[in-house]
Order: structure tokens, then sequence, then C-alpha cells
């Protein structure tokens, strides 16, 4: 039978796999596929298998094999790891000690123990410490730090404000702003220092009276 003497399917009544010469189907069952076997020189049933495929090649198919694509053809292969960090190819270890770190060194992984530079703070070539006391800071002076002791901690006092003058502090002295210095200055309080209060010429037995006129106590 050749393409050009096909029937319609319309005019045969009854049509099997079995009832054409070069077919063989032997307990077809699902999902099988019916191929040319061209030793034989028929057509026969079968499961699908990478055999059909122009681009595979299995060979001796073991457990746990995975496929893997080389020079235009998918064959079976097992995966190689190695059990040890040495064992890699990019790795290269010697004499190994403990607290070392792995290192690229631009073509392979190498083991090395990591540098954490001086051991003390004095002994770092950016700082220079001189005289150490209790209580002092690092400071950087433009090159390196250096050790000083703050000034804020001896001159944390109201006397060695600027813009305060103290003399002859006694007890209960006040703090009263002086417009004249444009200071703070210690002062004893005093009755005619308040704003509504004239005295002046004080005598003994003096009293207080309220100037309406002026608004004051006199």
């Amino acid at each position: 039978m050749d393409q050009n003497s096909l029937v319609p399917l319309i005019n045969i009544p009854s049509l099997s796999f079995s009832k054409l010469s070069n077919f063989l189907i032997v307990s077809p069952s699902n999902n099988q596929l019916i191929y040319y076997n061209n030793s034989a020189g028929i057509w026969e049933n079968t499961l699908i298998n990478s055999s059909f495929l122009s681009d595979f090649n299995i060979v001796s198919p073991t457990a746990n094999q995975i496929l893997q694509y080389i020079s235009g053809k998918w064959i079976n292969s097992t995966l190689n790891f190695t059990s040890t960090l040495s064992g890699d190819t990019d790795v290269n270890l010697t004499n190994l000690t403990s607290g070392q770190v792995l290192q690229y060194n631009g073509s392979k992984w190498i083991n090395s123990t990591l540098s954490m530079g001086s051991s003390t703070l004095a002994s770092d070539s950016d700082v220079s410490l001189s005289s150490l006391i209790n209580g002092q800071l690092l400071k950087y002076n433009g090159a390196v730090w250096i050790n000083v002791t703050p000034t804020y901690i001896s001159s944390c006092s109201i006397g060695n404000s600027t813009d305060v003058t103290l003399s002859s502090l006694s007890n209960n002295n006040l703090l009263m702003y002086n417009s004249s210095s444009s200071k703070w200055v210690n002062n004893t309080m005093s009755l005619e220092m308040n704003n509504d209060v004239n005295v002046t010429s004080i005598t003994d037995k003096n009293i207080l009276r309220w100037n309406s006129l002026t608004s004051n106590y006199i």
C-alpha cells in the first residue's frame, strides 16, 4: 500500500492493525507507541524509551546517574563529588593550623592566617600614646590618634565660665546679670533689689508703705 493508493476510511468497514501484513501488535497497553523496526521490516508496538531519540546515547545506566549533555548528545553519567575540601581542583591546602581561613589567591583557594594587625592599640601606626593616666580620651590631631585629658573635667565650674565673675563668695549668694559688664556676678539678695521697692536713707524703725502714685513700696 502506498500513499497514492490510499482508500478513504469511510469505505473500509473494519480496519485494524492486525489485518495489515507489515504490522505486528502484541499485547498493547497504555502509553505505547508504534515504531518501524527496520531490521524486521515491520511496525511494532512498544513503550517509548530514549533509544528513539537521536540526541540520546544511554549506555548501561545505573542507579543515581544523571543525564549530561556532551558533544551534541545526552549521555548517562555519574556525578563525582569529592569527599574533602582539599580534593577540589580549585583548592590548595598546606600546613593547616587552627584559626586559618580560606583566601582566594587569583587562581585557587588557599589556607591563610588572618592578619588582625597589631596586638595592642599603642603599636598601631596611626596611634601615638604617651604618659597615660586614668580618664584620658583618644583625640585625632590630624595625623595620628593621641591621648589627651578632657578639658571639661578640670574646668567644669561656674567660675571658669567666660561670662561669669565671682568675688568674695559667701553663703546664700545669688548670680545676677550685670548689663554694664555683660557678665553674671555673685551678690547677696536684699529688699531694695526688688523692682517694686524704692528704699532710701534707711533708719531704725522705718516701715514700708505702698505709694499708689509710683506703684512701689517706699
